[in-house]
């Protein structure tokens, strides 16, 4: 089963290794987020996704990697001096709500798209459903 944006969609979510991987540890580290704080803003660092993917696919996402992926996925916190909002290119999943910085603080996310992808209750220790063939 392919991961889809939505019903009314049947574009794939995820079309590359990569995307899938990403994708895949957004979920899991969500799901155990919600399961502590449920309601709550998710904190995260880029080292905390990274370090899942290598545990499930032993696969290590170099920073640019990591950041074409992030763009796709995640709509950014205004980092122009402008103001500009990045956008998510592909399908938002979560919203930037607070920059973290270099050296382990981690950012916040707003829910988004992401919601509809998972259960915060469930407990599927092979990962979420949608990722089964």
């Amino acid at each position: 089963m392919s991961i889809v944006r939505s019903e009314k969609s049947a574009t794939p979510l995820c079309q590359t290794m990569h995307e899938r991987f990403f994708v895949e540890a957004l979920l899991l580290h969500c799901r155990q987020k919600w399961k502590e704080a449920p309601g709550a803003l998710i904190k995260m660092t880029h080292d905390q996704l990274k370090e899942i993917i290598v545990d499930r696919h032993e696969v290590e996402l170099d920073p640019t990697q990591f950041q074409r992926l992030k763009r796709k996925y995640v709509t950014l916190f205004p980092v122009a001096p402008n103001g500009e909002v990045r956008v998510a290119s592909r399908y938002e999943l979560l919203r930037e709500v607070v920059k973290g910085r270099i050296g382990g603080v981690p950012s916040e996310y707003e829910a988004t798209g992401l919601r509809s992808h998972i259960d915060p209750v469930a407990d599927r220790s092979e990962g979420p459903s949608c990722f089964s063939s």
